[in-house]
């Protein structure tokens, strides 16, 4: 049975996405090319990210925190660059298409969603640290949205 908590996170992620998708900034960013220049890169990578994820993730993908019963920890490939792949994707994507479309709402938007997933996947890693004995050791050498440098410096 999937807790109400979980049901919530999903219906304000939802929301988030819909107001991404659907509301228009009223306040405009700098519309120039540095912008544009840095944008699309930015959602290209988090488009590529979740793409890699969802196929990783493959049978084990659900919309809630709470891990399926027959879920398995995966920590390579995308995995074992940073721990929420997903969440990194969109929000480079996200980022990316606000500075594109030079759009401060997306862009504030953007920003609350960073936030967001802070929260869900702090209440997520609790339950998987719950089901693996292993996640805490994978928590402390995998950076959460970003890469640890400490691992990409030799």
């Amino acid at each position: 049975m999937i807790p109400v908590k979980d049901y919530i996170l999903v219906f304000i992620q939802i929301c988030l996405f819909g107001l991404f998708a659907f509301v228009n900034g009223s306040f405009p960013l700098i519309n120039n090319l540095v912008f544009k220049y840095l944008g699309y890169p930015l959602a290209t990578i988090g488009l590529i990210a979740i793409l890699f994820a969802f196929i990783q993730l493959n049978t084990y993908l659900s919309p809630y925190p709470s891990p399926k019963k027959s879920a398995v920890l995966v920590t390579s490939g995308i995995f074992g660059i940073v721990r929420h792949p997903i969440y990194s994707g969109i929000i480079a994507l996200m980022l990316g298409l606000s500075f594109v479309l030079a759009d401060g709402f997306k862009l504030a938007t953007s920003i609350i969603t960073l936030f967001f997933f802070w929260y869900k996947s702090n209440y997520e890693e609790g339950l998987l640290s719950l089901v693996f004995p292993n996640y805490m050791p994978y928590k402390k050498s995998v950076g959460r949205f970003f890469p640890k440098l400490r691992r990409l410096i030799p």
